[in-house]
């Protein structure tokens, strides 16, 4: 194995060593367990905040409707500047490979 080889694996080994500790934290003790109350408590105060300060002159009443609204304004936009509404389809190419079929 190469030093190139080995840097990757040792990069993806070390990731995985550290993202297994943490799931191991966040699952597996109990000071993991308070943590994701108070994260969860703190999620719910946050989507109450954003939901009292959103703009409503923005044409949309939650934020889902409008990030909806601008997906489709900006894929129009696309399809607009390139002149199709849809990507053509693509042909499937012939194979000469034989499928087993099974017994």
């Amino acid at each position: 194995m190469s030093d190139h080889e080995s840097g990757h694996f040792s990069t993806g080994f070390s990731l995985g060593l550290l993202a297994g500790a943490a799931g191991y934290f966040v699952f597996g003790t109990n000071k993991g367990k308070e943590f994701r109350v108070e994260l969860s408590k703190k999620w719910q105060e946050a989507k109450k905040v954003a939901a009292d300060e959103w703009p409503k002159e923005a044409g949309a009443e939650t934020i889902g409707d409008f990030l909806k609204t601008m997906i489709t304004q900006i894929s129009s936009e696309i399809a607009d500047s390139t002149g199709s509404k849809k990507h053509p389809k693509r042909k499937k190419k012939p194979t000469n490979k034989k499928q087993f079929k099974g017994i």
